[in-house]
């Protein structure tokens, strides 16, 4: 393989690389961290998916509260309470994470954690509607 075809996949692989953090960025926002704050305040954007090493997850889209793109991952206690609220685009969404409950499955000592989440309907623009528009290009 010649240097000059060498260099050119290279710069061909790193405008990938590029590419790839402003989608998974740009679409998604950062992911939350639980961890660190087992309780996020935002607004619900919807449902999207992430592709990893083991394939696309689905995961819940977010706006926290300074209207930034944020995600969590679908993670079973968090799924259950997801499909009984069924929260709606713009609706304002409280989750919060308990702490790890422990249990055994074929022998096998586990744990999982539960969440419980709350949402409340909320009329007010939605961030990026809000972004999108400056202030002096109003048309009225």
């Amino acid at each position: 393989m010649s240097g000059d075809s060498w260099a050119e996949m290279l710069g061909e692989a790193q405008q990938r690389l590029s590419e790839q953090e402003e989608h998974e960025v740009g679409e998604l926002g950062e992911s939350i961290d639980f961890a660190a704050d087992p309780q996020f305040r935002g607004r619900w954007r919807g449902v999207g998916q992430l592709e990893t090493k083991r394939g696309p997850t689905d995961v819940y889209l977010l706006w926290d509260l300074t209207g930034a793109r944020r995600f969590a991952f679908a993670q079973a206690g968090l799924v259950r309470e997801i499909d009984e609220v069924r929260p709606g685009i713009g609706d304002e969404v409280l989750i919060l994470r308990g702490p790890a409950r422990a249990f055994e499955k074929d022998g096998e000592q586990r744990s999982f954690f539960p969440y419980a989440v709350r949402t409340r309907a909320c009329s007010d623009p939605l961030p990026e509607a809000a972004a999108a528009v400056p202030d002096d290009d109003i048309p009225f």
